[in-house]
């Protein structure tokens, strides 16, 4: 059976031809949901957005966590502080200069953590264009966000 590659759309013989799926020639892709909370606290002033979490920043639960990623390194340098190593060293330092982190994507398909492959983006936006959301789960998925953001409901 032939099947195409989703990134080159070449054809490959499924089932014969393993190494080719999931290499460099035809990446695996995986559905990703975001897994974690934006973080934020009431004096939060910045608001510094992201894409979608790497697969080491999923493992942690927290943003940034490659080890090779600058940003925990950036941060220190212009808010004068240490590297920050730990999740709660992290969320200390942001929340001592005001930082907010969040994420713009709510799901997707992506190899890895490579932005450059991001496909099928959800974004759970209330415009009408957003046909892919029924009400009811723009609903849901909004309320889940604030219930996960704020530990609680609006009312």
């Amino acid at each position: 059976m032939q099947i195409k590659c989703p990134k080159n759309n070449k054809q490959i013989e499924h089932g014969v031809s393993e190494k080719t799926q999931g290499s460099a020639t035809c990446p695996k892709y995986e559905h990703i949901v975001h897994p974690f909370p934006p973080l934020y606290d009431e004096n939060s002033t910045i608001l510094i957005l992201g894409s979608l979490p790497s697969v080491k920043s999923r493992e942690q639960m927290f943003f940034y966590g490659h080890p090779q990623n600058r940003f925990w390194k950036v941060m220190a340098a212009i808010t004068g502080e240490k590297i920050p190593e730990t999740i709660e060293e992290k969320k200390e330092l942001l929340h001592k200069h005001h930082i907010a982190l969040w994420d713009t994507i709510y799901s997707c398909d992506i190899v890895g953590s490579s932005d450059s492959s991001i496909k099928n983006v959800v974004l759970p936006s209330t415009s009408p264009a957003n046909a892919a959301f029924s009400l009811e789960r723009l609903i849901d998925a909004w309320q889940k966000l604030i219930v996960d953001a704020c530990g609680r409901g609006l009312i």
